[in-house]
């Protein structure tokens, strides 16, 4: 368990200790409705770490939600391998049901961290437009012996999954320490006829941890890694890179979380524009802050929200675990207000612009916080809200 003591320590330098919600007992929401607060998954009180955690959602072809989270039922002593659970919704995200599981069927480590999905716009090597994908965080439950970040394939909207290639690769061990060759958060953006994945990065001894990102032609074989984001000093830690389109503007969006800031405290918001979203590594510098003075921290995860009916005005979207609120600019990430959406925050809470049954709407989703365990209970849970409170 040390090197899970290890990460929790770490971590809560990013505002773990926060309280995750209460357990609300209440009836799954009308379908294809706005609701707030829906209690999607409950883990197990005896699971280990912090029981669940980073939830993601994606809408397949024939309308339905697929969710998937960090999922951890087994102690480090067990032999049972964690995997990423796929639940199902098909009435709007109001109530779910079990689909499949994405299992390690490689390294015998399990599927731990991070999981992101993703649906092709175009063919790629073998793998047809439309072909869904995970990729995650796989390592020993011990989180020592390596780490690769993983992909997986399905051709049948999430019903099962194929192995396609190992992404990158770090020797570990997998905890925030500096010096420990971790690797974490894979996101993944088609560009000009290849997939790339950004992620987190630790095996650089010149950086506590940096953004990189490497790239495919054909889902198979990756290239060499190159940096996104790198500070100077040596103990700064850029994480959770997300990247949006902004069509007004024909520029590219990251958003990340930059702990050990200049300041010296938390992981304020910070986000980055460029018309190559290979090049950002020397584009502006730009902490969020809000036209009243405020800037949030940790974990960012951004969406662009196209107005109905325009192709040349809407917002951008975006969450931090420090808020319960969106954080929201209709001026192509110029000036940042804050929108209360009344939705649980959590750690890399998900946001997905999604067709709810012929209106289209935001879902969100979370697991709550990593650092919470104890008395401390994290669940899965989800919302959907209007979009017209963005405009």
């Amino acid at each position: 368990m040390f090197a899970y003591l290890t990460l929790l320590s770490v971590l809560a330098v990013s505002a773990l200790c926060r309280a995750t919600p209460a357990i609300e007992q209440r009836s799954s929401p009308a379908p294809y409705s706005t609701f707030t607060h829906n209690p999607v998954y409950y883990p197990l009180e005896q699971a280990p770490l912090w029981r669940a955690c980073y939830a993601r959602a994606i809408q397949v072809q024939d309308g339905s939600l697929l969710l998937t989270w960090e999922d951890y039922p087994y102690g480090e002593s067990s032999t049972n391998l964690d995997t990423f659970k796929i639940l199902r919704s098909v009435d709007g995200g109001t109530s779910w049901s079990n689909l499949s599981q994405v299992a390690d069927t490689q390294n015998e480590w399990g599927m731990r961290f991070q999981p992101d999905m993703y649906i092709l716009k175009n063919d790629i090597g073998k793998y047809a437009a439309g072909t869904l994908l995970i990729a995650g965080v796989s390592t020993p439950l011990s989180l020592t012996g390596g780490v690769y970040i993983d992909l997986y394939t399905s051709s049948d909207m999430g019903h099962s999954w194929t192995f396609a290639s190992h992404v990158a690769y770090g020797a570990g061990p997998e905890t925030v320490t500096t010096g420990d060759k971790a690797i974490w958060e894979p996101f993944f953006l088609e560009y000009n006829g290849r997939l790339i994945v950004y992620f987190s990065d630790q095996r650089d001894p010149a950086h506590s941890q940096k953004l990189s990102l490497t790239s495919t032609t054909d889902l198979l074989t990756w290239s060499a890694s190159s940096d996104v984001v790198a500070y100077s000093d040596v103990n700064a830690r850029p994480g959770m890179a997300v990247i949006s389109y902004l069509p007004t503007i024909g520029q590219y969006m990251l958003s990340y979380e930059y702990c050990n800031p200049p300041s010296g405290s938390g992981c304020p918001a910070h986000y980055r524009l460029a018309s190559n979203p290979t090049e950002f590594l020397n584009a502006p510098d730009q902490t969020l802050t809000t036209t009243s003075g405020y800037t949030p921290g940790g974990s960012p995860y951004s969406v662009w929200y196209e107005y109905p009916g325009s192709t040349t005005d809407g917002a951008v979207i975006l969450s931090t675990n420090s808020d319960t609120d969106l954080f929201v600019s209709t001026d192509n990430a110029n000036t940042w207000t804050m929108v209360n959406v009344n939705q649980y925050t959590g750690q890399s809470r998900h946001l997905l612009l999604f067709n709810d049954n012929g209106t289209e709407r935001l879902h969100l989703a979370t697991a709550g916080f990593y650092g919470c365990s104890g008395s401390c209970y994290n669940y899965v849970a989800n919302g959907v809200t209007a979009l017209s409170v963005f405009s």
